[in-house]
C-alpha cells in the first residue's frame, strides 16, 4: 500500500517497511524485524505525493511477519492526510455496479 519508516523512540533504530493494513487510528506494518510490543515509535508513511508523520505504540507482533502500530498524539493536520487516504482507499473497495 504505502513506504513506511519505524523509528524506536529509545535507541533511534530505524526499520523500513510497508503498509497492509491503514485505518484511523493505527495500521499494519510489513516488516521482517519488529520492535516488542508495548515499543513507542515515530512513524512515517509515504503515500503518492503526501507523508502522514505521528508517534506510535507497538500493539501486537507476529514474528517474520509484521506488527500492529496504534497511532498516538496524531495532529490534527496529520489526521487530515490520514482521513483522506482512508476515505480514498474506502472509495476504491466499494463494488462496482
Amino acid at each position: 500500500m504505502a513506504r513506511a519508516m519505524v523509528t524506536e523512540l529509545s535507541s533511534g533504530t530505524r526499520l523500513p517497511a510497508r503498509t497492509s493494513e491503514l485505518g484511523l487510528n493505527g495500521c499494519y506494518i510489513d516488516t521482517l524485524e519488529l520492535f516488542p510490543v508495548g515499543t513507542l515509535v515515530q512513524l512515517r508513511i509515504l503515500k503518492d505525493n503526501g507523508v502522514f508523520e505521528t508517534s506510535g505504540k507497538v500493539l501486537y507482533c507476529h514474528p517474520g511477519i509484521g506488527m500492529g502500530i496504534v497511532f498516538v498524539d496524531s495532529t490534527p493536520d496529520q489526521r487530515g492526510v490520514l482521513a483522506g487516504w482512508v476515505t480514498e482507499l474506502a472509495a476504491q473497495c466499494e463494488p462496482t455496479s
